[in-house]
């Protein structure tokens, strides 16, 4: 059997950071953490058990490991529940909800699969030290800009047609909340005299990571704007007393049809 390590065991390292996130929903928690994942792949997991025991083949351990993963695959379409290693347990779902009272045996049914850890690896995580805690600031940006006319993220818009702002916390809310085009020139600088800018009130999706609305007809084709998001959105029950923004880069508007 070869002793080769042909693919890199990383050492396994004992801690781990946590982001603290504002909690912007009055549940009574000031803040919500996530824990920074660092992802392991098959590979570097085959590299580790065959370091745990030199004279392993690695071809043996991902044969093994591979019909591992066939024998689960089979249980699952088989509608059987699978315990791994007394790690977790794998079972059948049915996603959503059923309409109708009639619904025959033959029926397909929207099913997925859900994961029960086990009290063991419940355990494990209490081994774990965090290095660092910090608190993370999401600002209200726009990321991507898609045309929909298009169905390019081209940095254009059509006129008259749709455009989907991607990005994070963009919900729209508050009386004087908008979307505004803003004539922009050559270094990117917006006009100062808010009469110039032009609203978009037609607004088709409002969510924090995607706002929808249709260029106006009054747009001034192949001129250079930038799109501006304001609003005064806090959560579910209350609104901020002044204004979030955030600043497309510069888009340039194409006639339509």
């Amino acid at each position: 059997m070869s002793n080769d390590v042909n693919i890199i065991a990383e050492d396994i390292e004992m801690n781990g950071s946590i982001h603290l996130y504002e909690n912007g929903f009055k549940n009574g928690a000031a803040y919500f953490g996530k824990y920074d994942r660092k992802l392991v792949s098959s590979r570097v997991l085959y590299a580790r058990i065959q370091k745990k025991n030199a004279g392993t083949s690695l071809h043996e351990v991902q044969k093994i490991v591979g019909m591992l993963k066939e024998v689960i695959l089979e249980s699952i379409k088989a509608g059987e529940a699978v315990n791994l290693m007394d790690l977790m347990t794998l079972y059948i779902t049915v996603n959503g909800k059923i309409e109708g009272k009639s619904i025959e045996s033959g029926n397909k049914l929207p099913l997925g699969v859900k994961i029960t850890p086990s009290a063991l690896l419940k355990e494990a995580t209490k081994d774990i030290s965090i290095k660092n805690i910090d608190y993370a600031s999401v600002n209200m940006s726009i990321e991507r800009i898609f045309n929909r006319f298009t169905q390019e993220y081209d940095g254009t818009i059509t006129k008259c047609a749709e455009v989907q702002l991607e990005g994070k916390r963009l919900k729209l809310g508050g009386e004087y909340a908008g979307v505004w085009l803003c004539p922009a020139d050559e270094k990117g600088q917006i006009a100062s005299d808010e009469s110039l800018w032009i609203k978009c009130p037609r607004i088709t999706k409002n969510t924090l990571k995607f706002l929808s609305f249709y260029v106006p007809a009054d747009v001034q084709e192949n001129a250079r704007y930038r799109i501006l998001v304001k609003t005064y959105w806090k959560n579910c029950s209350g609104s901020l007393k002044e204004s979030k923004e955030a600043l497309s880069d510069i888009v340039t508007v194409m006639p339509g049809e």
